[in-house]
């Protein structure tokens, strides 16, 4: 079988060596591998030449003894492989006393590119927690920069425990302290210190000890503990991490050293998510427990926003009543409602649990439906700075120019309660950038004639009013600004024939 039949070798080989001469039907990799082609040979796994013949992590004594041929190796996808059926394989790591700890798919259907280590980098409590029995690991990739010791370890516990249960290939990334988007469709996705929570921000450092082992307290922890609508797995009142449906959230650095401990924590964590998604029963149950729990946590913060809020805005009342009586000719209006809003908020501050429940009134009516539009709404942030979420639903512009509905997709608006500001996300769509029209990149508005009002509206807490507000402007862009034209870019939805 020529080299043709395998592969379309590449129009130029991702290195210069040259393949040595090969008969027909002579075998790859080891000398017991039967020659495979991409069609109707089973499935096939390639290793590249470089992680076994040039790896620093086996000698050249025991890639001999395990069968490796030096010169037998073919190219496929425009790199030097060796290829095996699953039996070779067992044969391969069994001789280098190696394990599977990374698959990745490729172009070829029934072809997976592998990664192998050595088991003598595994510490023994790994060794001792997973039993593989010899088969061949459910598919890892890996994304994001971590620490190389800690590299084996964590696959392997991750493979062997959750791979059993979740039957399908894992994402594993360590975006290092920042927010990564959850997504219901992909593989099930491991993100060590991370958030799925657009708003939330590393707030407190972990406990000295999680479970009774020492934990890496050099970096702070995100604290999901206002956003997580998940299951969260908790040492104490420390967030360990956030399980969704088909995802899993660590909230710290938990690859943040290289300790024994750090792999106890991890094992622990793996068998609690094992459990949970293993009792298919009562899963569905577990989530929705977890999201009653989560209304539950946002009605008590409401009041804990509130009551926190009111010195301080009153604070900047005094002093805004102060500055327009300086300027009383200038800024009659400013001294009006500043008196108007110290008035409110003495009235709060000496009733506090009514100032909360008309906050709480506002956000039910937007869950009830009162406000066309809204589908959820998300108690955010931190006490310090709390910020309120809103889901819209489709969200349609009108084109005045060619009287054309335009579909700008579904919204998250993030109303910063203590400032008053204002972000439009889009979660469906940008176009050329933008979020919408008159909205850049970031998700800040140029919002024109309406900023103050919208502003006072947040920060006064007259929700439903503010949320009506936004999602007016986004369906009445001006068509007179070159940023309020970008509308037309979107998808139309209608046109005036239909």
């Amino acid at each position: 079988m020529a080299v043709s039949e395998l592969v379309t070798p590449p129009a130029k080989p991702a290195r210069t060596r040259k393949a040595p001469a090969r008969k027909p039907g002579e075998p790859l990799g080891m000398p017991a591998a039967r020659p495979f082609s991409t069609e109707g040979a089973g499935q096939i796994f390639v290793i590249q030449y470089e992680d076994i013949i040039e790896s620093y992590l086996f000698s050249a004594e025991r890639v001999q003894r395990a069968g490796i041929h030096r010169g037998k190796y073919t190219s496929f996808d425009g790199i030097y492989v060796f290829g095996f059926n699953e039996a070779e394989l067992k044969l391969l790591l069994k001789g280098l006393d190696a394990f599977v700890s990374e698959r990745y798919g490729t172009r070829s259907s029934n072809v997976e590119r592998v990664k192998i280590r050595p088991r003598s980098e595994l510490l023994s409590v790994t060794k001792k927690a997973v039993r593989t029995k010899g088969a061949l690991p459910y598919p890892i990739q890996v994304s994001g920069t971590w620490r190389g010791e800690q590299h084996g370890d964590t696959l392997y516990i991750l493979s062997g425990i959750l791979g059993p249960v979740l039957k399908k290939k894992i994402l594993l990334s360590t975006p290092q302290g920042t927010y990564r988007t959850y997504d219901e469709r992909a593989g099930f996705q491991v993100h060590i210190w991370s958030t799925p929570h657009t708003d939330e921000r590393l707030e407190r450092y972990p406990p000295r000890q999680i479970w009774d082992q020492s934990a890496s307290t050099r970096h702070q922890a995100f604290d999901p503990v206002m956003s997580a609508q998940g299951i969260l797995i908790k040492d104490g009142d420390f967030i360990v991490a956030e399980l969704l449906p088909n995802a899993l959230y660590i909230t710290y650095n938990l690859l943040g050293d290289s300790s024994v401990s750090s792999r106890h924590i991890l094992i622990r964590l793996c068998r609690t998510v094992a459990q949970i998604l293993g009792d298919e029963k009562g899963l569905a149950a577990a989530f929705e427990a977890a999201r009653a729990d989560w209304r539950v946590r946002q009605l008590e913060l409401y009041s804990r926003i509130v009551e926190k809020s009111i010195p301080a805005r009153a604070h900047r009342d005094e002093n805004a009543i102060e500055a327009a009586r300086e300027a009383a000719s200038e800024a009659r209006e400013v001294w009006f409602e500043a008196e108007r809003t110290l008035f409110g908020l003495e009235q709060a501050a000496s009733d506090p649990v009514e100032a909360s429940r008309r906050f709480s009134m506002e956000i039910e009516k937007l869950r009830s439906g009162r406000v066309a539009l809204v589908e959820d709404v998300i108690v955010g942030g931190s006490v310090r700075q709390p910020t309120l979420k809103i889901h819209t639903k489709e969200i349609l512009a009108h084109n005045s120019r060619t009287r054309e509905m335009h579909m700008l997709g579904r919204y998250e608006l993030v109303f910063h309660l203590e400032t008053g500001g204002v972000l439009f996300l889009n979660r469906d769509r940008t176009v050329g950038g933008y979020h919408g029209p008159h909205i850049d990149g970031n998700g800040a508005a140029c919002l024109g004639t309406i900023s103050r009002d919208l502003r006072d509206y947040i920060a006064h807490y007259e929700i439903e009013a503010a949320t009506a507000l936004a999602i007016a402007f986004l369906q009445n862009p001006n068509m007179d600004d070159a940023q309020g034209r970008v509308v037309s870019q979107f998808p139309i939805a209608t046109t005036p024939n239909q």
